[in-house]
């Protein structure tokens, strides 16, 4: 038998019958070789890189698995090296269309070129071993049993295994019992129409393993920069996490889920792509998927208390070109209709219509405006009572048209003024020098106060709505330099600003909400959010340093959430906090419910394309917090008596002259009233449950008009 005879690129014969046998597309079966063929865990190696990158060789395996740039080739069973940290199998990538005899189960050998091949938006990240510039295919047989899949297990996706741990079953099958998905299928969207094609790719752990978090500390995926401090934290970037790409192999059909679903029974090809190992579902097998997350609304705002949401509209334009704008996405009239009516689905059924909220990324005040008057009609359309908002926005800095801006409930709130804040302020560009403009989207500044209906008191504060400049470097070194340098400005600016204003009005409620684009933590490189809160990292713990703790300081209210529901949004299968609600200590003692409402981050993307679900209208999840107007009557304290019974003592602003009532439950939501009480002249409160078992968990509320 004879090889195609040619330059080694794809043919353009078609199949035909000769002395020498089938040819298909100028790739004829044959029995030869060229060249000492190099076992595919020789390629491989046993790091991340292989050890002979650069070189050509010549390989030789069975093709388990197709993809549009190309396909798999793993060695069977019985020419497994005995080493189980190398991989039998490699990714052979192709840069024109596949020949028809590259089917799963052929044996083909060819030549190509050991490469480490990164995505050229993200050149730090760690190389997949492929070979590359693939010439000389020829089908040494057909129809050959697939190598014995590879259980995934807790050993191999192990939380405290290394990010490579996966390594040594790169381009190999694999099989994964179960998978409880820690993110949404993610998609491709269409922001014109407001539409989004799912991608068919997920996130997910073993069952039993906590969901994975963004932890402090610069991913070990990243080299720390020269002249580090001695101690910046690292973050294991959360091994335990496999992606899985459902529409990765040629025909597959793909999955749709949300966070929380339970899948079962997957196999499939190990990859490795946006610094994730991941798994490849083979066409032919369909996996179940039970379960997920749904959608709720949060609590009714009860008498005596307002509430102040935020939200990121994730580029909410409008189908008006802004000939002064120079990358404005324009929607469509209808994409326009379909982003109202999602967003007013959110605000009103699941924020239950805040008197106060916070929006990032809007283009300008009409678009605020017109999505006030969607909520208006639909509220009125559906038998609600009204809701009016009134919008406010000042256009920025940001070439796309994304700013901040307020939905206020003048009904409900007195407003006192509305005014941007550091339009024009600049920095020095710590790469250049240069003077360059601080905030895209500057602080919008909002002056209020609230009164409660029929009572004495009322509560004035002063909120700033913010947006900052993300960190998209990956650690790159010119790009990271300059953005966290502007990150720094912008934190320090915001700290001192607040902490000035905390000064001029000590008792003035304040808070700061929005797109902080920070962890609640040093991050290794800069700690953000503890610059503003008054309390940052030492500087031998951080890149970058922030000034020294300072006071009065501020208050995340995220931080007194579960660890489970902290997140606004899910990045590479792991949640994050990059929405936060900040508020000082006078504001801090009005709080009486603070939540995030995950209608967003955990619902597929696909879901984008449906108006009459709210369920991924943006990106993030809002957040939102109840005050009370008048500072609420607490329990401090509960002791224990010798007869059993619970002696709970209170204080608050409310106990001082009114009867309050006590309500309590054994954990099943269900309260009952037990009684009433009324503070003394000093505010305190002192209220015995002479029913209250040592055996049995009660909670406790406290009623007052």
């Amino acid at each position: 038998m004879r090889r195609f005879l040619g330059s080694g690129r794809w043919g353009c014969f078609t199949p035909r019958w000769s002395a020498w046998g089938w040819v298909f597309s100028g790739i004829a079966l044959a029995l030869e070789t060229q060249g000492a063929v190099v076992a595919l865990h020789d390629i491989q190696g046993k790091g991340s890189a292989s050890p002979i990158a650069g070189t050509s060789v010549v390989a030789s395996g069975i093709v388990t698995a197709i993809k549009l740039n190309g396909f798999f080739i793993q060695l069977p069973d019985n020419e497994a090296d005995a080493d189980p940290e190398t991989s039998e199998g490699v990714f052979c990538q192709t840069a024109s269309a596949l020949p028809a005899s590259v089917v799963v189960g052929n044996r083909i050998q060819l030549t190509g070129t050991v490469s480490e091949l990164r995505p050229s938006t993200d050149l730090l990240s760690p190389p997949l071993t492929a070979l590359t510039a693939v010439s000389g295919l020829t089908v040494l047989s057909v129809g050959n049993p697939l190598p014995t899949l590879v259980l995934l297990d807790g050993k191999a996706l192990s939380p405290t295994g290394s990010f490579e741990q996966l390594e040594r079953y790169e381009g190999m099958r694999v099989r994964v019992a179960s998978l409880v998905a820690t993110a949404p299928t993610q998609g491709l969207i269409n922001e014109s129409s407001a539409t989004a094609a799912s991608s068919g790719i997920f996130y997910g752990v073993l069952p039993g393993i906590a969901r994975p978090f963004r932890e402090p500390g610069i991913s070990v995926q990243e080299s720390l920069p020269a002249g580090a401090p001695c101690c910046v934290p690292r973050f294991d970037s959360n091994p335990e996490v496999l992606r899985v790409d459902t529409r990765g192999q040629k025909g597959a059909k793909g999955l749709d889920l949300s966070t929380g679903a339970l899948v079962s029974e997957m196999v499939g090809v190990l990859d490795y792509q946006a610094r994730s190992y991941t798994l490849l579902l083979d066409p032919l097998f369909v996996p179940s998927v039970v379960g997920g997350v749904t959608v709720g609304a949060v609590p009714v705002l009860p008498p005596g208390e307002f509430s102040v949401a935020s939200i990121n509209l994730n580029r909410f334009t409008d189908p008006v070109d802004d000939p002064d704008l120079l990358s404005e996405v324009l929607l469509t009239l209808p994409a326009f209709n379909a982003r109202l009516a999602k967003f007013s689905l959110l605000i009103r059924n699941v924020l239950r219509a805040p008197e106060i909220l916070a929006v990032q990324e809007v283009e300008n005040l009409s678009t605020l405006q017109s999505l006030a008057d969607r909520i208006a009609a639909d509220a009125a359309a559906a038998g609600s009572p009204p809701i009016f908002y009134q919008a406010f926005v000042v256009s920025g800095n940001e070439s796309k048209g994304s700013n901040v801006g307020w939905l206020v409930r003048t009904d409900r709130i007195q407003l006192e003024s509305v005014r941007a804040l550091a339009a024009t302020q600049t920095f020095p560009d710590p790469v250049s020098g240069i003077s360059r403009t601080l905030f895209e989207r500057p602080p919008l500044q909002l002056r209020f106060s609230v009164t409660r209906p029929g009572a004495e008191g009322g509560l004035a504060a002063t909120a700033l709505v913010v947006q900052l400049t993300a960190d998209n470097s990956n650690g790159d070194l010119l790009s990271g330099v300059q953005l966290r340098g502007r990150r720094l400005a912008q934190a320090a600016f915001i700290g001192n600003l607040v902490r000035t204003l905390q000064t001029q009005e000590v008792d003035r409620a304040l808070l700061v909400l929005g797109g902080f684009e920070s962890d609640a933590f040093n991050d290794g490189y800069l700690d953000l959010l503890g610059i503003i809160e008054g309390d940052s990292a030492p500087s031998h713990q951080v890149i970058v340093a922030g000034p020294p703790p300072a006071a009065p300081r501020l208050f995340a209210l995220d931080d007194a959430l579960p660890a489970a529901t902290r997140y606004s949004v899910i990045s590479g299968g792991r949640a994050r906090a990059l929405d936060h609600i900040l508020v000082n200590a006078p504001l801090r003692s009005h709080l009486t419910w603070t939540g995030i409402a995950h209608a967003n981050a955990d619902f597929p993307e696909v879901l984008r394309s449906d108006v009459t679900r709210p369920e991924r209208a943006t990106d993030r999840d809002p957040l939102i917090a109840h005050f009370a107007v008048v500072v609420p009557l607490r329990f401090l304290t509960a002791t224990r008596l010798a007869d059993g019974a619970l002696s709970l003592v209170a204080s608050g602003e409310t106990s001082r002259t009114n009867l309050v009532q006590v309500n309590t439950n054994l954990a099943n939501g269900i309260w009952t009233t037990i009684g009433t009480a009324k503070a003394d002249l000093t505010g305190a409160l002192v209220f015995t449950d002479t029913n209250a078992m040592k055996s049995s968990p009660r909670f406790y509320r406290i009623l007052a008009p």
